[in-house]
């Protein structure tokens, strides 16, 4: 802030020199160590969207750094009433998550929402709070803001993450592209060294979390420009990566077929002169599809694999059994 300050009030190209000695608390010690401050300092208000721009020749022919007081100035936000009414329920909701570690930002961006656009309500709609584990809650609410601060600054994290398909805590390292909130549940994805792939990770499952303190300036990678954080907030349980990708298919009866694009997002169908119809997807994780297709009772069954089909059939005879074990011996 100091800094920014100084500079807004010169409104001129001022040179690094300059800045030392006017600012000498903030620049101070050997000349590797200031300049590694300034790179820092400068990569900061840039991220906040105060850009520092370095001009040659300025008004009195001196090369040096300046400020735009234009350059960041809150601009029309070009949204239409509905458009800002959604973005600003959305935005209440997520106000009133406990475990959400940049409420008092949000709240802030809320308040700047409704400056711009004066058809929203004065006063902030009463909304229901969820409730749950305190402890649990501010365990997420810590991994997130670490996990925020690993995106900002594009450094990888160490994990320990529960897999709940071993039942086992693995130790992860992880460059983190982007997290999102999901079906009440927060998740983050991004690239995985141990799997040598993108994969997407649950906080809640997550036991520890340590993010890479080396070289703080220096990203440790880049995020592709082909990733798209709704890719994998929209997965199914079905996509979950727990085994190679097979071919699978399963019918679905007239009463519940003009619903298949939903209960299958993804998937290819094929209608049938009967009214029914056919879903075919690829699939990650196939005892999540047979428990989702068990679900839909008679009105689904499932074509291929067999092992799918097997697996269906496991789980019936031992739902058959249980059903039929005298109520004392099943308790």
């Amino acid at each position: 802030m100091q800094l920014t300050a100084f500079l807004l009030q010169r409104g001129e190209a001022v040179t690094f020199e300059e800045i030392r000695t006017q600012l000498p608390d903030l620049y101070r010690g050997s000349p590797q160590s200031v300049d590694k401050k300034w790179t820092r300092d400068k990569g900061a208000l840039e991220q906040a969207g105060v850009p520092i721009r370095f001009v040659q020749g300025g008004c009195d022919g001196q090369d040096g750094y300046l400020i735009d007081a234009r350059a960041y100035e809150l601009r029309d936000l070009g949204l239409t009433r509905d458009e800002a009414a959604v973005l600003w329920t959305a935005g209440q909701a997520a106000a009133t998550m406990a475990e959400n570690p940049w409420r008092e930002d949000l709240q802030v961006a809320l308040r700047k929402l409704r400056a711009g656009c004066r058809d929203l309500p004065a006063r902030t709609p009463h909304l229901m709070v969820r409730h749950g584990d305190r402890v649990a809650r501010r365990s997420v609410a810590g991994w997130l803001e670490q996990i925020g601060e690993a995106v900002r600054r594009r450094k990888r994290v160490s994990i320990e993450y529960f897999t709940g398909s071993r039942r086992e805590v693995q130790r992860r390292e992880v460059d983190v592209y982007g997290f999102a909130w999901r079906r009440g549940v927060w998740l983050f994805a991004g690239y995985c060294h141990l799997r040598n792939a993108r994969r997407v990770f649950y906080v809640d499952r997550v036991r520890s979390l340590r993010v890479n303190r080396k070289c703080p300036s220096e990203p440790d990678y880049a995020i592709p420009r082909d990733f798209d954080i709704q890719v994998f907030s929209r997965q199914q349980p079905w996509d979950y990566w727990v085994h190679p990708p097979v071919e699978a298919s399963l019918r679905l009866a007239a009463p519940i077929a003009p619903l298949a694009g939903q209960i299958f997002p993804g998937a290819r169908l094929e209608k049938r002169p009967d009214g029914s119809a056919v879903a075919r997807l690829e699939v990650r994780n196939l005892p999540a599809l047979v428990r989702q297709a068990l679900s839909l009772g008679p009105d689904a069954e499932l074509l291929a694999p067999e092992e799918a089909r097997a697996q269906a059939r496991a789980c019936l005879d031992k739902l058959s059994a249980r059903l039929a074990e005298p109520s004392g011996e099943a308790a």
